[in-house]
């Protein structure tokens, strides 16, 4: 196992957080919200995808830290996991290159808690209304779940398990909702790239694989955005726990989510990967800190022979009974064994499960 390292130690060893080349920041940018706003916006534009996002919707600022902790925490820990192939191996395999696991990164992390302001913003979106009722208010023309049958839930357990967070616990699913509306916005997207395109008169555009503006657009990346917004999804999507929490998944039809089931999420996933990562992620977690502080308060150590992640609190002034217990949760519904160190209490293991 390697030597623990703060976190704040670990993050500043990064040469550059960006996706894209022509695109360079030297300081962390979830330490401070504005910065981490204008990151988000601007590692879509680079990708001609600002059109992913609503003008009228906030970034708040928990959210925003959180989210920019996560994507960073994921690019380090990636190597753990072996994701910067093929992503698309298990849809359509390909002979070309294709993007590699950072670009799905992008896409999925950064736009995961996105759906968050329908779920906060209740004196907007009323939870009297239904899936399909905030749909139609955010004018979804694409919905992920009528275009595709490749998604880690069926259909119907995606809206059933909507519903059960909505009548049950009165909260529309920022995961559900974030990851219809990224599918939708980036297919719009592509076809609004298009009809500008074939109006400048580009080579291939009527096609549909065009080279315009520097950028590569075509219609086979669909399936880009399909796995990115099942991710988003997916990683909102828990398994029940026990049997009493069985009792209501069967009263919604949930059968596919019971714990007798046993089928986990696979960490070796763009959705394990994020489901992981966006549990031990701790700024979110421990928010009355500021970002840094807490960040200097907790060690992390990678294993890349053992899958081993370790995690530390190293100031007294954090208690990490609560934090721990919520990461040991991951064990019900990822294929994790997590694990209190036997001779230090304030460390705790996650092993992937190989």
């Amino acid at each position: 196992m390697k030597m623990l390292k703060k976190y704040t130690e670990v993050f500043s060893e990064m040469s550059n957080f960006s996706y894209y080349s022509n695109a360079s920041h030297q300081e962390m940018p979830f330490i401070d919200d504005n910065v981490g706003r204008n990151f988000i916006k601007e590692q879509f534009k680079l990708g001609g995808k600002e059109n992913v996002f609503d003008l009228d919707f906030e970034f708040d600022k928990i959210r925003v830290n959180h989210t920019l902790s996560t994507y960073t925490l994921g690019i380090i820990l990636e190597p753990l996991f072996q994701l910067n192939h093929n992503l698309t191996i298990n849809y359509i395999p390909r002979n070309r290159k294709e993007p590699n696991f950072k670009y799905f990164w992008l896409l999925a992390c950064l736009y995961h808690d996105y759906g968050y302001y329908v779920e906060n913003r209740k004196d907007v979106f009323d939870t009297k209304l239904q899936l399909g009722d905030i749909l139609d208010i955010l004018l979804v023309e694409y919905n992920i779940l009528d275009e595709t049958k490749n998604l880690n839930y069926k259909r119907k357990t995606i809206e059933n398990y909507y519903k059960f967070c909505l009548e049950k616990h009165g909260f529309h699913n920022h995961g559900i909702v974030g990851g219809i509306l990224l599918y939708d916005r980036l297919w719009k997207n592509y076809l609004s790239k298009k009809k500008e395109a074939i109006r400048h008169g580009i080579l291939n555009a009527e096609n549909d694989d065009f080279i315009y503006k520097n950028l590569h657009w075509s219609k086979d990346h669909k399936i880009y955005y399909e796995i990115a917004a099942n991710a988003i999804i997916s990683h909102n999507v828990w398994l029940s726990k026990d049997k009493d929490q069985d009792t209501d998944f069967k009263n919604y039809s949930l059968d596919e989510l019971l714990s007798t089931k046993k089928d986990r999420i696979k960490c070796y996933s763009l959705l394990g990967m994020l489901a992981i990562c966006d549990t031990i992620e701790p700024v979110k977690f421990f928010n009355q800190f500021e970002p840094k502080c807490i960040l200097e308060k907790i060690e992390l150590s990678i294993s890349n022979y053992n899958k081993l992640i370790s995690l530390k609190i190293v100031d007294d002034c954090i208690n990490p009974e609560h934090w721990f217990k919520k990461i040991m949760d991951l064990e019900t519904w990822t294929e994790v064994e997590v694990y209190k160190d036997d001779e230090f209490e304030n460390i705790l293991h996650i092993k992937l499960i190989k």
